[in-house]
């Protein structure tokens, strides 16, 4: 994953789901508008664009982009780079991609195979902090690096301000007056003139009544019960007053502070389903929590099916509820139809619904059941389900997050299970293999490579030839599962092409195979 920060003008980019795939795939491209991500598999002499991203502002937002075309073992050059649209008249200028991995915008990659029975870092369960009540679910996932083990991180979340358009020089200052009734809406100043705007409300694309309004500088402008914010001009020079266009917009925002000293993510617009990164490496997001968050059957064994589904969020209520068969009986066309009862966990009745056909669906409280039976042995009384529906609450300025970063291990039993799945590619290695880095260059002694894979993180190779002379020795010690030979002896000199064996041994195991070199 390559994520891009506008904004604060950083590049930070990740690597993640290194997949194998066919050389001739490595041309596609991905055709978005705005940023543009280029892999390049000559270093920087060509390079083929990825994705684009369309950012219209320094907006701070995340921009992901997956390479799933991607062949173990070969190095990728990745680069990000900004350019601008021009006009009919002018020619779009573009950023310098890169030519090597000094430049800011540019890193070199190269995926390999998870080492069997290792366990890369991760977070600890997530605590809630603060006096909030959202009940939304924080996904931690942190890159696989020794550093990060034993990391605490806290996240919290504020406001922040921006100004979308225009050139005004308008101070900005947030104003929280009740922190318990904040919300994550965002807003926005539309000028309409330089004394006349409108307040948009960001989140449900609408104007907020009365409009138009009048401004006027060091004033305090409500947003809601528990937000305002002061707007002032801090110049008389027209040129940087606000006028007609101008934009002024209030984020919600996140940040987060690593150990209680370090702030990793300064004061960043906040989305939820949508990825961030802290400055070392963690990525982490939020999303809604599931509405409908448990079905159970709890009496009947007759074949019925009910999948339940929200028809209406805004109806939903935290309940958990008894839907049951209560009859069945013949109706229009000789069909067969039941009759469900829906209570409450206080066995209060909450809907009845007499005339329920197979495939129909049936509502209460914003959810919708749809029913399957078997229409020649309807359902008789007694069939039970339960389903419990949650309503969802967004954080506001009083929730909080905190986890910790737990460092890698290792399962002894799972490498001893997996040995087997030990390989060496290509195989056989056929000269010139694409592995060789200089593929296709004049050299007088081609630099030559094979791979053995999905290895134990510690390990020590042997290679023998079939008559048992050892050729070399190879001490395997990474999180990768891929170790790399030049076919060479231990004296340096290249091994002749033949059928060779070799011997992996990891603690309490070991694995014999064997694979060919030809020339």
């Amino acid at each position: 994953i390559l994520t891009g920060i506008a904004g604060d003008k950083k590049n930070v980019l990740y690597w993640d789901d290194a997949a194998e795939s066919s050389f001739d795939k490595f041309s596609n491209e991905f055709d978005f508008e705005g940023y543009r991500l280029y892999r390049s598999i000559d270093k920087g002499i060509n390079w083929t664009k990825l994705s684009d991203y369309n950012i219209q502002n320094s907006s701070g937002l995340q921009y992901n982009f997956t390479d799933s075309t991607v062949t173990n073992g070969f190095e990728y050059w990745y680069s990000i780079t900004a350019y601008d649209r021009g006009d009919s008249a002018v020619a779009s200028l573009e950023s310098p991609k890169g030519n090597n991995t000094d430049a800011v915008n540019l890193v070199a990659l190269t995926p390999r195979s998870d080492a069997i029975g290792y366990i890369p870092a991760s977070s600890s369960m997530v605590q809630h902090l603060g006096e909030g009540s959202s009940n939304y679910i924080l996904n931690v996932k942190p890159t696989d690096k020794d550093s990060l083990e034993g990391n605490n991180y806290k996240i919290g979340f504020y406001y922040m301000s921006r100004k979308d358009k225009g050139k005004l020089k308008t101070q900005v200052d947030i104003i929280i007056r009740d922190s318990s009734k904040t919300e994550m809406t965002e807003y926005a100043f539309n000028f309409l003139s330089p004394n006349r705007y409108e307040l948009i409300n960001l989140t449900t694309d609408e104007v907020v009544a009365p409009t138009p309004r009048t401004y006027i500088s060091n004033r305090v402008y409500n947003l809601n019960a528990g937000l305002a914010v002061n707007l002032s001009d801090t110049t008389s020079n027209i040129e940087f007053l606000p006028k007609e266009g101008d934009v002024i917009s209030i984020r919600f925002a996140v940040n987060v502070v690593r150990n209680n000293t370090d702030t990793v993510v300064d004061t960043r617009r906040f989305v939820i389903d949508q990825d961030q990164s802290t400055s070392d490496g963690v990525l982490f997001s939020m999303s809604k929590p599931d509405i409908i968050s448990d079905v159970s059957r709890i009496g009947g064994t007759d074949y019925l099916d009910i999948i339940f589904s929200v028809a209406d969020e805004a109806q939903i209520i935290d309940n958990m509820y008894i839907v049951s068969t209560e009859g069945s009986g013949i109706g229009n066309g000789n069909n067969p139809f039941i009759s469900l009862l829906v209570k409450d966990d206080s066995l209060n009745t909450v809907a009845q619904f007499d005339s329920v056909y197979n495939f129909d669906t049936f509502e209460f409280n914003g959810v919708r059941g749809s029913v399957e039976f078997n229409v020649q042995s309807p359902p008789s009384p007694g069939n039970i389900f339960s389903v419990t529906t949650i309503v969802p609450i967004p954080p506001n300025l009083q929730d909080g997050f905190m986890f910790d970063i737990i460092g890698s291990s290792v399962n002894n039993a799972a490498v001893k299970n997996n040995i087997s799945k030990i390989k060496v590619v290509p195989n056989p290695y056929i000269v010139s293999s694409l592995y060789e880095p200089e593929f296709g260059e004049l050299r007088r002694e081609p630099l030559r490579q094979i791979q053995f894979i999905n290895l134990p993180n510690v390990c020590t190779i042997h290679i023998f030839t079939v008559d048992a002379d050892k050729v070399k020795t190879l001490y395997h010690d990474s999180n990768s599962g891929t170790e790399i030979w030049d076919l060479r002896s231990e004296g340096g000199r290249e091994i002749a092409p033949g059928i060779y064996i070799y011997v992996v041994k990891a603690e309490g195991t070991e694995y014999l195979n064997r694979f060919a070199v030809i020339k």
